[in-house]
């Protein structure tokens, strides 16, 4: 992470590459609760922040879209072989729910 020095001081992954732009979101809070609970080099403020914000499982479907949309939003998009980017970007507030499954996967025709 960013405040690891060379990988001292915590357990687990620092590093994630999911498979799909749906797994962003899965990514993200396995970051947060393997590797942030035990990273040595966290400053003290972040840490009670992070804290202080755990238990908020009711926007977790909203966060998961939210991950998606802002994944497209930044032209990435989903593969056979895994997540590309540099694809059509797609505006936040143009992708709605209107012909996206809430896996983030693009319904066709």
């Amino acid at each position: 992470c960013a405040t690891s020095k060379n990988g001292e001081g915590a357990r687990g992954t620092a590093v994630s590459f999911p498979y799909s732009i749906s797994g962003i979101y899965e990514s993200v809070r396995e970051f947060q609760r393997v590797h942030l609970d035990s990273c040595n080099n966290l400053p003290v403020d972040v840490r009670d922040k992070l804290t202080s914000l755990k238990g908020s499982s009711s926007l977790s479907s909203v966060l998961r879209r939210y991950y998606v949309l802002a994944a497209k939003a930044l032209g990435m998009y989903d593969t056979s072989d895994g997540i590309r980017a540099g694809g059509e970007t797609v505006p936040v507030d143009a992708t709605g729910y209107d012909g996206t499954s809430s896996s983030g996967v693009i319904k066709r025709g």
